[in-house]
């Protein structure tokens, strides 16, 4: 079995994640319907992968020169043109290659086809990982719950009632105090 600890760039941003509070992992929805702090984090975990993905499927240059930037490689260096070269043997697959590509690419072209299969991998995995992260911080809706609670027991009465205080069940996680003792 793999670690967490095993992987840097992951064990950091999660640690990162994990160690600090709440706010932190929510906030309000942008205009554009996104939480800002996990965009800052989805940049990080597959901006590469997104980037050089483009470029493999579509020859988009200006993800391929933003790739060698964030991570340091010239447009001349070693890596830089074995995925030139990775991209043109792409761009000659056939059209239809993806409704059945072990049987429609040869296979040096298979083995093109499992490089640009495992970058879009890499993007789908960390945005299902990011829905059970989110999943997992319930800490919100017992806040929540709790704010909720608590408005409802120091409601004054309205005009016409009665002044006993009636309570809501408590729960063991409920430690906040009745008043009463």
């Amino acid at each position: 079995m793999e670690f967490i600890y095993h992987k840097p760039i992951l064990y950091s941003a999660l640690s990162r994640l994990l160690v600090n509070y709440e706010s932190e992992w929510y906030s309000e929805i942008d205009a554009e319907g996104k939480l800002p702090k996990w965009e800052a984090l989805n940049s990080e975990m597959t901006e590469n992968a997104k980037n050089l993905l483009a470029y493999l499927q579509t020859g988009d240059e200006a993800k391929f020169d933003a790739y060698l930037s964030r991570v340091g490689k010239a447009k001349d260096s070693p890596e830089a043109k074995g995925f030139e070269t990775l991209r043109r043997e792409i761009s000659r697959f056939p059209a239809d290659y993806k409704e059945s590509p072990s049987e429609k690419l040869t296979k040096a072209q298979f083995e093109s086809y499992a490089k640009m299969e495992a970058l879009e991998k890499q993007v789908t995995a960390w945005e299902k990982t990011k829905e059970k992260i989110k999943k997992m911080l319930w800490w919100e809706d017992v806040a929540k719950g709790l704010s909720k609670l608590n408005q409802q027991n120091d409601t004054p009465p309205k005009n016409g009632e009665a002044t006993s205080a009636t309570t809501a069940p408590t729960t063991e996680a409920d430690t906040t105090p009745t008043g009463h003792i």
